[in-house]
């Protein structure tokens, strides 16, 4: 409900928080927490897919593009970065198979 959202706003703004000071696990937990207060909440999770994004987890932050792409307005903002993001994370998880194949 109204109480959920708003809770989750708060833990959000958290990890926006910390993001801008390059803590990008801390925001991770944060916005964890605000994604499990409200699982509708997309900002929260398209910002984790931008902390893991950060810290090269590249396949943690493909599977949370591919969540957001899936869900946001087709053409928004949202939607574009998501799968933007996803083809980075998809190209450099190939390429670190490629490598360790060689």
């Amino acid at each position: 409900g109204c109480r959920g959202l708003l809770a989750a706003v708060t833990e959000k703004e958290a990890g926006d928080a910390l993001y801008k000071t390059g803590d990008y696990d801390g925001a991770i937990r944060a916005y964890d927490a605000a994604c499990r207060l409200d699982g509708e909440y997309l900002a929260a999770l398209a910002n984790r897919c931008g902390a893991k994004f950060k810290l090269e987890r590249w396949e943690s932050c493909a599977d949370d593009a591919f969540d957001v792409a899936g869900r946001a307005d087709l053409g928004s903002a949202l939607h574009l970065r998501a799968c933007l993001r996803r083809a980075i994370a998809l190209e450099r998880v190939n390429s670190e198979e490629a490598l360790e194949g060689a």
